[in-house]
C-alpha cells in the first residue's frame, strides 16, 4: 500500500505537504494510464464518452494551472490559456487533439510545477483564507487543495474506463 511521501515537500508545511502528497501519488496513477497511449487513442471518444484522454488531461492540468494563479491571486495569462484552455463548469470540456502522449504529460508536469510553487510557502494558518470564485461565490485555500486531489481522481477514473474502451 503507498504511502503519503510528506518528505518530499520538504519546508514545505505538513498540512500542505499531506494535500501535495496525495495529489502526486494521483498523478502517477494518471499518467500510468496515459503514457504509453498513440496520438489517435489519446483523440479517440469512444461510443458513450463525451470526452477524449486528452482533453480529460488536459482539463485536469488546465484546473491546476487555475488553482495556481488563484493561490498567487493573479489572472491566467494569456499565453497560457492555448496550452492549459479555461473551462466553465456548464460547458462542454475543450476539445484537445493532435498531442503526444509525452507532450500531455509534459503540460500535466508543467501544471503541476505551477501548482508547487504557487502552495509552497503556504501555512495551516492561510488554507483559511477564503478567495473569490465568482461574483457569488468563495472557498477557502483549503477546500480548494482538497477539491484537487477528488478532480484529479474522478477524472483518472473517468480515463481508465475509456482506456478499456480502445
Amino acid at each position: 500500500m503507498p504511502t503519503l511521501d510528506v518528505k518530499r515537500f520538504e519546508g514545505v508545511d505538513p498540512v500542505v505537504a499531506a494535500f501535495l502528497s496525495t495529489l502526486e501519488f494521483g498523478r502517477g496513477r494518471l499518467v500510468a494510464n496515459i503514457k504509453d497511449l498513440t496520438t489517435e487513442q489519446l483523440d479517440k471518444k469512444p461510443a458513450g464518452f463525451k470526452n477524449s484522454v486528452a482533453s480529460l488531461a488536459v482539463h485536469v492540468a488546465a484546473t491546476e494551472v487555475a488553482f495556481a494563479h488563484r493561490f498567487m491571486g493573479k489572472p491566467v495569462p494569456e499565453d497560457l490559456l492555448v496550452e492549459f484552455p479555461p473551462h466553465k463548469m456548464t460547458d462542454p470540456l475543450p476539445e484537445v487533439t493532435g498531442l503526444t502522449a509525452q507532450e500531455v504529460v509534459g503540460r500535466l508536469e508543467r501544471s503541476r510545477s505551477m501548482l508547487l510553487e504557487a502552495v509552497q510557502g503556504l501555512k495551516a494558518a492561510d488554507l483559511r483564507q477564503e478567495i473569490a470564485l465568482g461574483p457569488d461565490r468563495t472557498a477557502s485555500f483549503e477546500w480548494l487543495l482538497a477539491l484537487l486531489p477528488v478532480h484529479l481522481a474522478s477524472h483518472t477514473g473517468h480515463i481508465q474506463m475509456i482506456v478499456q474502451h480502445l
